[in-house]
């Protein structure tokens, strides 16, 4: 019995030891997607998405039963239409999980993913801390979305995190910040969040309101940046948007998607 805990100490303690010196970066510029699945299938990301995994029905197909990750994962691709998008599915057809998203966000890491969208809400949870931590030394960017529970005071987790850029809701229509947005000093820049079309499961095209599909415009512009820039860090991530928001609107840096596409 001592000689086999003794040699699961020994493979434990090789795996970490090799997973912090291992280099998962490819050439591709990647953007995983952790959500509900993506429809590789529809025309508006057909050729664009890879192989993934679900880690909520354990098994090869994350197709989207839902329509959350689709549509987010259609925005990051109309502003960064070069990037692949990797398929990440930890939330099922309700849109809620099985507190597997930690597992989602190692495998983005290992399968070399350069900026890992989270339009996700979850209880905190410090695997998914370790895990996003880990990412990060590794040069990943984590975007994550503040949350639509309305409250002044708080963000979701994961996008609370220090190592996570935090985004909410702008409302082009009335000029101000998403009135169901979360928002706290943590967050850190606002995105459109407002009726944003975007691709449905079966081919449709759909207009949704929520912080998720803010964060995901966010994804798109950081992922047209690390092409450009292909060592970014989550520091030079904030200091690229910050450099791209040229107003504050309820205390928040704005960014402007429409200004952003027009000059690429």
């Amino acid at each position: 019995m001592k000689q086999f805990f003794l040699f699961c100490v020994f493979l434990i303690t090789g795996f970490f030891i090799y997973i912090e010196l291992a280099e998962f970066d490819t050439k591709e510029t990647i953007v995983a997607v952790v959500d509900t699945g993506i429809d590789a299938s529809h025309p508006m990301l057909e050729g664009r998405v890879e192989n993934g995994y679900d880690f909520y029905n354990w098994d090869l197909d994350p197709m989207d039963d839902h329509g959350h990750g689709t549509h987010v994962a259609s925005i990051i691709h109309s502003v960064a239409p070069h990037a692949v998008l990797l398929p990440v599915k930890t939330l099922g057809e309700n849109g809620k999980g099985v507190g597997t998203s930690f597992l989602g966000i190692f495998y983005s890491v290992v399968k070399g993913a350069d900026i890992v969208n989270l339009s996700i809400s979850e209880v905190e949870n410090p695997l998914t801390s370790w895990v996003i931590r880990f990412g990060e030394r590794k040069g990943v960017v984590f975007v994550g979305a503040s949350g639509n529970d309305g409250l002044t005071n708080r963000i979701s987790f994961p996008a609370r995190l220090d190592e996570v850029i935090a985004i909410g809701g702008y409302n082009t229509y009335s000029d101000h910040l998403y009135e169901n947005g979360n928002r706290s000093p943590d967050l850190d820049f606002l995105a459109p969040g407002v009726l944003i079309e975007g691709a449905s499961p079966g081919g449709e095209v759909v207009r949704k309101t929520g912080t998720s599909f803010a964060a995901g415009s966010v994804s798109g512009m950081l992922a047209y940046f690390k092409e450009i820039q292909p060592k970014m860090t989550t520091d030079d991530a904030r200091l690229l948007l910050r450099l791209t928001s040229f107003y504050e609107k309820d205390g928040y840096r704005v960014l402007e998607l429409d200004r952003f596409l027009a000059t690429q």
